[in-house]
């Protein structure tokens, strides 16, 4: 049920209650002169009403200048420079954002984007829609620089939109993030957590995928992400002025670990290929403390999943040489085959993680369902994750 009297000084949010003073006024003033100069005055009067009723709506509809106001325009969105305001955890719904020719705005919402972009986004309201200084429409505020108070900062922004409500919008975009890490941090990833966790999230990890790798207690990490940003003309997610594309860098902080990975895929959050299983024959050196372990029907403990079938000796010489027989989950591409987030090559070195003891092997041969291309340089191949993410 709407107020009697709203914070614009009308009654019900229709009428505003001085116009309605005066015009009760003058249809008193109206209705007592005729009541002495008239036997019935009754008739009278009433055209009166109606005639002063007809009237007001006229001249508000050609004169008051509020006519013309979208009230809806109420909230105004900022772009503000990321490095002006800190900490960004300031950025509270209430907080104060004071700007010079709007007036003092209670912040309603604010949208930190991915990675390292320049800018970020705060919605704050409501503008006075009475107020003759600000434009008629309101949308005339756009592109204008206005200088800010905001969480302790002064700072300079620029107005980005008119809107009228007081949250963002948001539309999402679905990524692969790939990363190299240590063991705890990947222990550390799980669906669910979002991105930053202290304001509006720019990210949720939707799955987890772990692969042991040839470093030791090194773990390569596929991260399925749904990236949200205030929503374009488009429907697309703003995440920045700058596009994500794959190989480009990201960086992703949840509470206890910032992490700084590549964009695998975009616009897609699983792994490229159709999952199958292939049996491969794999060369490794292994000691006897590994033979104990490495026996038929041992099973990776990581995301790669290999079980192995047979382990046999190399060469007519007793030596450390051994070929492991295996079955290898793998995601079947136009052209090539993928293992643990890489291409599945013949003379390359591939981890079998299974807790208890590690193995690094060559790959001799692919059989059963698929041959593996011979070694190659690809651009694939080539990108690596470019820094190392560190745990908070």
């Amino acid at each position: 049920m709407p107020d009697i009297l709203d914070r614009r000084g009308r009654l019900f949010g229709t009428v505003n209650v001085v116009d309605l003073l005066v015009l009760l006024l003058v249809f008193a003033v109206a209705a007592a002169g005729l009541t002495l100069v008239l036997p019935n005055p009754l008739p009278a009067v009433a055209g009166v009403g109606v005639a002063l009723v007809l009237v007001a709506a006229l001249v508000h509809w050609l004169f008051d200048p509020r006519a013309d106001i979208d009230e809806r325009a109420t909230y105004v969105d900022l772009r503000v420079d990321r490095d002006a305001v800190s900490p960004l955890t300031d950025l509270t719904a209430g907080t104060a954002v004071v700007a010079d020719g709007l007036g003092t705005l209670d912040l309603t919402d604010a949208y930190v984007p991915p990675g390292d972009a320049d800018e970020i986004r705060l919605r704050a309201g409501e503008l006075d829609p009475y107020d003759p200084s600000l434009p008629t429409p309101r949308s005339d505020l756009t592109g204008e620089e206005v200088d800010v108070r905001v969480a302790g900062a002064e700072t300079t922004a620029r107005v980005d939109a008119v809107a009228d409500a007081p949250e963002f919008a948001m539309a999402s975009r679905p990524v692969l993030v790939r990363a190299d890490v240590t063991r705890p941090v990947a222990e550390e990833l799980a669906a669910g957590q979002t991105c930053p966790p202290d304001v509006r999230p720019h990210a949720e990890i939707e799955s987890v995928t772990r692969y042991g790798t040839t470093e030791a207690d090194g773990v390569r990490v596929f991260l399925g992400v749904a990236l949200r940003g205030p929503a374009t003309d488009g429907g697309e997610p703003w995440l920045g002025d700058d596009e994500l594309y794959p190989d480009d860098p990201l960086t992703l902080r949840t509470g206890t670990v910032r992490l700084r990975g590549e964009v695998a895929r975009r616009d897609a959050s699983a792994e490229p290929g159709e999952p199958t299983t292939v049996t491969a024959d794999l060369e490794a050196s292994l000691t006897p403390a590994q033979l104990d372990h490495v026996t038929p029907g041992l099973v990776e403990t990581d995301d790669g999943g290999a079980e192995v079938l047979t382990v046999e000796e190399s060469g007519a010489h007793e030596t450390d040489e051994h070929t492991l027989t295996a079955t290898l989950p793998v995601r079947e591409c136009r052209d090539h085959l993928r293992f643990k987030g890489r291409p599945l090559r013949i003379g390359e070195d591939v981890a079998l993680d299974f807790g208890t003891v590690r193995v690094e092997a060559t790959v001799r041969d692919v059989t059963e369902e698929h041959d593996a291309p011979p070694a190659e340089s690809t651009a694939e191949e080539r990108t690596e994750p470019k820094t190392e993410p560190t745990s908070e």
